[in-house]
């Protein structure tokens, strides 16, 4: 019998070892386990079993790790009014060359609104669409958005305005000024405009000294 330190090697380099007692004619299987791989570089390695006497190599191909990188983010800079929904899309691409898994997010200000879970080959790239994103609350202002991966990110800038409302106005009345006998019934006419930047309705009442005694739903586009 005898024994022997045997050693895993990676370019002639100590990665573990074991020793190892073996009778005459006897054989054993050795196994190397959770080898760290973290200090070597992308690339090809001799790696094999060594004993005193004798050695088997082959090779060991280590890949760079998935790297998501976000480009092509649209639209860049956008204007929207407070309620619109906005669409956005970017692409991302894979310039690692093992495959990975990550979540993409669309981001306000920092804040996550939606996310999509994203795996791509080595080298592989998709576009990414984020659909419907309300702006309803978000105050009027200027806002950081864009697309954000685990090690990249591309943003631009989001304008909310405040939404146009409808504002009713009396253009005209008709008669202005008008003598009644007491209990005759009378008639009145009105313009109504809408001068503001958005269809609405409202209510137009009539009032005889502060006392409304009729009124009707208006209608009006811009």
């Amino acid at each position: 019998s005898d024994t022997q330190t045997v050693e895993f090697r990676i370019d002639d380099e100590t990665a573990a070892e074991r020793k190892l007692e073996l009778d005459g004619r006897e054989s054993r299987r050795v196994r190397f386990e959770d080898i760290e791989t973290e200090d070597l570089d992308p690339g090809e390695y001799e790696h094999g079993v060594f004993t005193e006497d004798d050695s088997e190599t082959a090779t060991l191909t280590v890949l760079s790790p998935p790297e998501f990188v976000v480009s092509n983010l649209d639209p860049v800079d956008v204007t929207v009014m407070r309620g619109d929904q906005i669409d956005v899309s970017a692409r991302v691409r894979n310039v690692g060359e093992a495959t990975g898994t990550q979540t993409v997010e669309f981001r306000i200000d920092g804040e996550a609104i939606d996310d999509r879970s994203l795996e791509l080959d080595g080298e592989e790239s998709e576009t990414v669409r984020f659909e419907g994103i309300d702006t309803s609350g978000l105050e009027p202002g200027e806002y950081e958005h864009g697309v954000f991966t685990e090690d990249d990110s591309e943003t631009g800038t989001l304008t909310v305005e405040a939404a146009q409302e409808a504002e009713f106005v009396v253009a005209e009345l008709d008669p202005m000024e008008r003598t009644l006998t007491q209990g005759e019934p009378f008639e009145l006419s009105t313009t109504i405009e809408n001068v503001g930047g958005a269809r609405g309705t409202q209510t137009v009442a009539l009032f005889l000294d502060d006392e409304r005694i009729n009124e009707r739903n208006v209608t009006l586009e811009s």
